[in-house]
């Protein structure tokens, strides 16, 4: 019998949330190893008291939720990078009325992927397939 199985817990389909001290510690384990490995998941589930299914559920939505926050971080960056090309936009259309603004810039995509190229952010530009079919 292992240790989540000590404990009396009954399987109602009603699982209660995690206490804060549960999940202060497995959020404190999450930092130190974004994987978990197996013993450490039993480790884990017996200091818990909590099945080991259970922790490892937890882990992969943990890693979920954190690629999510990347991705809102990144197009967060992206947005206010838009928002500044586009102030700028507006300021050199005040300071040339009249005249075409790309004399004067590559134009603001040209300015975003030079600003965002290095972190990822942006595709590769993609090449003209001729009448090829779809570049194969």
């Amino acid at each position: 019998m292992n240790c989540h199985q000590s404990q009396n817990r009954s399987h109602h389909p009603f699982r209660p949330s995690m206490n804060r001290a549960v999940q202060s510690i497995l959020e404190a384990s999450f930092n130190a190893n974004k994987k978990l490995k197996a013993e450490h998941k039993l480790q884990l589930a017996c200091q818990l008291g909590l099945p080991p299914r259970q922790v490892a559920i937890w882990y992969q939505n943990r890693r979920a939720r954190q690629k999510l926050e990347v991705k809102e971080h990144q197009y967060n960056n992206i947005q206010q990078e838009l928002n500044n090309v586009l102030a700028e936009n507006i300021r050199l259309e005040k300071e040339f009325p009249g005249k075409e603004l790309r004399t004067y810039l590559n134009g603001p995509v040209h300015v975003l992927e030079k600003n965002t190229k290095n972190q990822g952010l942006l595709a590769e530009p993609m090449k003209p397939n001729h009448g090829t079919n779809c570049g194969l």
